[in-house]
């Protein structure tokens, strides 16, 4: 998984927050990322998984040998800032070298790990502080629309018994 994977999918960075963090944005001590730029221009700090810091942390390192003095802490090899394109095309192609037949893109990394926390049962809290919504109920909506597995396992594992036969009057 590329650095961008690494830091938009687990930590639910939308493409436009991910592509704008600098790397002074990077704190490797205490394992988190401020995220300046989220929808609603609020600024927030998340939580980076132990795994997706060391991979973000690599390529810290390998910039500093490369001599890549880019603004943004994810960039093209001269530097420059990856377009949302360059992105896209970035993630078609680990998908195809997955094996992923699908269409990708780069929301649903997000998708994915709120609901993966649902499994992991995270309280919803966290998820909404993590997420950076507004609200519990924002992010209600949010999860109701990915994450059903719950409500499907749930109805899937009950017992049906035919209701009483009507007596005719």
């Amino acid at each position: 998984m590329t650095s961008i994977e690494r830091t938009a999918y687990p930590q639910f960075r939308r493409l436009t927050s991910a592509r704008v963090l600098r790397p002074a944005d990077v704190n490797p001590d205490r394992g988190t990322l401020r995220v300046l730029d989220g929808k609603g221009h609020k600024p927030r700090t998340v939580g980076l998984e132990p795994g997706a810091m060391a991979t973000v942390q690599r390529w810290v390192d390998k910039r500093r040998q490369a001599g890549i003095r880019g603004r943004t802490l994810l960039c093209t090899l001269d530097g420059g800032q990856m377009s949302q394109q360059y992105v896209r095309a970035m993630l078609r192609r680990a998908a195809d070298h997955a094996g992923i037949e699908r269409r990708v893109v780069p929301h649903q990394m997000r998708h994915t790990h709120a609901a993966e926390l649902v499994f992991e049962r995270v309280p919803m809290p966290v998820i909404r502080d993590q997420l950076g919504h507004s609200s519990l109920a924002v992010t209600d909506r949010y999860l109701r629309n990915i994450a059903p597995a719950e409500v499907i396992a749930t109805m899937q594992q009950r017992q049906w018994t035919e209701p009483p036969a009507r007596r005719a009057r």
